[in-house]
């Protein structure tokens, strides 16, 4: 008998020491933008990297994640929980890689306590579409639907090509709030234009949709992907009928939800050889050149513009001059437009002023222009050429000099001026510059640069007076925010309350402050261990309830009480 409660007491202390050696533990977790695991992630297509550290005290410190340097990644968010003393930390990614293939993630790596702790790898497949597990999902009568289309999927360098982005819905509670577009530096797009709004059907179910569109163009060769878009929307949700029908009194309340679109792959190929310089890229129908006015004086200036109509990228049409223009004429440039679709028959275009000036009087011609290009219709070179056009110069208007003589006032303008005898330029005698206003201006460089230097003085003394001050009244500070935040009943701002009182009493700004900083600071002071861990506790609390998502909790009051009795006890030691 007595064998038998030894082996079970050695047991019960094998177990207990298991689980003192083993709490720690880190772990990773792919999934969709919605929060359900994810089978196979799309090209262009956002998902989700779930790391969570349970049981570590460094929360302050961020894991390392091995191959995530082949997706492009952006760390979305930080949330820390307390349980039963324990603390752990949830950090979320978001990645997106435009390639098809698979890819190897991980291990994720976090030192803790000297000791180095690792996940397990995991083996990610991307293809076309995203895939997920979703139980009941039934995609083709979603309410909400968010489509990319374009009009080309095969193109050349700098052609252009129409993106359409549509969002549908289904219901009449449902409002959009943005759109998040992903960044895709190889194309350059243009300003949006919508939103339009429409009707169509798809599987059977009518949808309203609100569409943008906007062209973009690609200055690379290549298998290039347009990342999805997503958008954000509001749903106004019906409450649960809870104690007995109370819930629908309370009225219904709004759900902030996101979805993406789809990606769409483009293939962009090189321009076919050519000896020429290519001053454009699409399919335009005429060149033409005006001048205003065709009429001038020798000097006067002339406006000539070039009119190049057609679709194309307007930034990437290319008229550097006027060509052969006759020596009897000089030009300069002047500036260029884009044309308005709706004033061309919904053909873009693009237009060049030039300022032309006549140096001698006669009629001269400037001669056809040309403008050659790559025509994306039938895939091969063509070129433009515009009408001739004549500008006529006047002899300038004659400068007639009066003469000083008594006879002058009936001259003719076709007379000879009268000689002048006198000086060749009148003058007027003027006192000189006193000597008291000579030393005046003299000394008004130094007032200045004295005038500067006292208040460059002043002014850093003020400043180093207000930080001081701010340090000085950091608590008192702390106590009118909280209690502003009592007033409201916004416990989401006891966050922001901590970190601002941080700040000012150290004098550092507010983006330098964080948990690890705080628990080391505090270290410093002489705060002993166990005032440390109950600080991390409750800076994590205030932490997941400015930066969660979620209702408000019963512990609100609770997290008041306990702001007023850490702002009691740092003022004592800080």
């Amino acid at each position: 008998m007595g064998k038998i409660v030894g082996n079970q007491f050695l047991f019960i202390l094998l177990i207990a020491w298991w689980g003192v050696c083993s709490g720690a533990a880190i772990d990773m977790r792919l999934l969709d933008t919605d929060g359900s695991p994810l089978v196979q992630a799309g090209v262009g297509h956002p998902f989700v990297l779930e790391v969570t550290m349970s049981d570590v005290s460094q929360l302050g410190q961020l894991p390392h994640i091995e191959g995530v340097e082949q997706f492009d990644v952006k760390h979305t968010g930080m949330r820390m929980m307390a349980v039963n003393g324990k603390m752990s930390s949830h950090h979320m990614y978001e990645l997106r890689i435009d390639a098809p293939g698979t890819y190897s993630l991980g291990p994720v790596t976090f030192e803790h306590k000297g000791k180095q702790l690792a996940s397990k790898r995991v083996q990610l497949v991307v293809g076309a579409e995203q895939i997920e597990k979703k139980k009941g999902s039934d995609e083709t009568r979603a309410p909400i639907l968010l489509r990319l289309y374009a009009d080309k999927d095969h193109v050349v360098v700098g052609e252009r090509v129409t993106c359409r982005l549509r969002f549908y819905l289904s219901e009449p509670d449902v409002a959009l709030r943005k759109f998040i577009e992903q960044e895709t530096p190889i194309f350059r797009r243009s300003q949006s234009r919508g939103p339009r709004k429409g009707i169509e059907t798809l599987n059977g179910v009518e949808y309203t949709y609100i569409e943008w569109e906007w062209d973009i163009y690609s200055q690379k060769t290549g298998l290039h992907i347009l990342p999805a878009y997503g958008a954000d929307y509001d749903r106004e949700i019906e409450r649960d009928d809870l104690w007995g029908g109370f819930g629908k009194l309370l009225g219904n309340y709004v759900e902030t939800k996101r979805v993406y679109s789809n990606a769409l792959s483009l293939q962009v190929d090189e321009l076919p050889p050519s000896a020429r310089k290519v001053q454009g890229i699409g399919t335009f129908c005429e060149l033409r050149v005006s001048a205003k006015p065709s009429i001038a004086k020798q000097g006067e200036g002339i406006v000539v513009a070039v009119e190049l109509i057609g679709d194309g990228d307007p930034d990437g049409i290319i008229i550097s001059e006027l060509q052969g223009i006759p020596k009897e004429l000089k030009y300069y440039e002047s500036k260029q437009v884009v044309l308005d679709p709706s004033m061309h028959n919904s053909k873009t275009g693009k237009r060049f002023e030039y300022i032309v000036q006549g140096l001698n009087v006669g009629s001269w011609e400037i001669p056809q222009q040309s403008f050659y290009y790559y025509d994306v219709a039938q895939r091969a070179y063509k070129e433009l050429h515009s009408t001739p056009i004549t500008i006529v110069i006047m002899p300038g208007s004659k400068q007639v000099v009066q003469s000083y003589g008594s006879g002058a006032g009936n001259a003719k303008p076709d007379d000879i001026a009268g000689i002048r005898t006198g000086p060749l330029y009148p003058t007027n005698r003027s006192a000189g510059l006193s000597w008291w206003a000579f030393i005046i201006l003299m000394l008004v460089p130094v007032f200045v640069a004295l005038y500067r230097r006292i208040s460059l003085f002043f002014t850093k003394r003020s400043r180093i007076n207000f930080r001081a001050q701010r340090a000085r009244n950091a608590f008192r500070y702390a106590r009118t925010r909280l209690e502003r935040c009592i007033k409201r009943k916004d416990a989401r701002r006891l966050y922001g309350v901590f970190i601002e009182l941080f700040a000012d009493r150290w004098h550092v700004s507010i983006g330098s402050i964080s948990a690890s900083s705080i628990e080391k600071r505090l270290h410093d002071v002489g705060m002993n261990e166990e005032q440390r861990v109950e600080w991390s506790r409750f800076f994590s609390e205030i932490s997941e309830y400015a930066f969660g998502v979620h209702e408000e909790s019963k512990r609100r009051d609770d997290l008041f009480n306990q702001a007023e009795q850490w702002i009691k006890r740092l003022e004592k030691v800080l």
